[in-house]
């Protein structure tokens, strides 16, 4: 069948995992392409073989598909920092590496930057807290998560979200996170920060 005909159609795909896969794999196509910015429902559709109206029957509205990206995206990044992870004794030295590994992908994805005003712009809050809180479960999966490293967490990523905001010469409070030297400033921070905190 044409992309035409599968756009035009009113069949319920057959794979409803399938189908939901390839719109949140049209999101992520979205926010990475440099024309589109913020991303719509028409430009995601161009991104995926099914008709848009697919949309609202498997997540309820556009801003439920954007939804179900950053979740995935999250989880993503947990992901990554259990990979980092061995199956034995993890040592603080070998969280602190983890840890850096998640705040260089941050840093360094345009797609991030998108995503954090997409968030702002609309008033929805996806992003940090699942990927706070995912990556809190990792650590207590492998060892004791203190107030103290869980708080820590909380405050760190918070602000690289926030630094994420700046872009093509625009600075967050004089770091511009697409300079390479400012990325790995604030990588150095992090790392101080991390190296007062028990457990890490």
């Amino acid at each position: 069948m044409h992309n035409k005909e599968l756009k035009n159609s009113t069949r319920r795909p057959r794979n409803r995992k399938a189908t939901k896969a390839q719109f949140i794999s049209a999101v992520h196509a979205a926010f990475h392409t440099e024309m589109y910015e913020p991303p719509t429902l028409s430009v995601v559709s161009q991104f995926t073989t099914y008709n848009k109206g697919l949309v609202y029957r498997y997540f309820g509205s556009f801003n439920g598909l954007v939804r179900a990206y950053i979740q995935s995206l999250a989880q993503d990044l947990a992901t990554e920092f259990s990979s980092s992870l061995n199956d034995h004794a993890v040592s603080e030295d070998i969280v602190q590496r983890a840890l850096l590994r998640v705040v260089d992908k941050f840093s360094q994805r345009k797609g991030f930057q998108r995503i954090v005003r997409w968030e702002i712009a609309n008033g929805k809050y996806y992003f940090l807290p699942a990927c706070i809180s995912k990556i809190k479960a990792q650590i207590r999966d492998q060892r004791d998560l203190s107030q103290k490293m869980s708080d820590t967490l909380t405050v760190v990523f918070s602000g690289l979200y926030f630094l994420a905001l700046s872009h093509d010469g625009r600075t967050s409070c004089g770091l511009d996170m697409t300079l390479k030297m400012d990325r790995l400033r604030t990588r150095k921070i992090v790392k101080d920060i991390l190296r007062t905190v028990p457990g890490f």
